[in-house]
């Protein structure tokens, strides 16, 4: 659930708010959902391994988005280029 957050937040808001979204979303797993829960404890390979999985989620899902908006900026700017020179 918390990494569906972060493939939200890292689509259209950019990578600084993904990353921040994934720091809380790694908080809360690390809180709520490993041993000890109610703890927060980064000693454990498990803590590492999850921070790690949500960070690079939210790198990756924030960069493909941001090259998906680029590349429609760039067809709506040459069909719009197309329009002009045709008229």
């Amino acid at each position: 659930m918390m990494l569906l957050l972060v493939l939200a937040a890292g689509h259209p808001l950019g990578l600084p708010e993904a990353i921040f979204t994934s720091v809380i979303g790694v908080m809360g797993f690390n809180f709520f959902f490993l041993p000890p829960i109610l703890h927060f404890t980064i000693a454990d390979p498990r803590n590492w391994v999850a921070f790690f999985a949500f960070l690079v989620t939210a790198v990756t899902v924030s960069q493909l988005s941001a090259k998906a908006k680029r590349r429609t900026e760039e067809a709506e700017a040459g069909r719009s280029e197309i329009g002009l020179s045709m008229s």
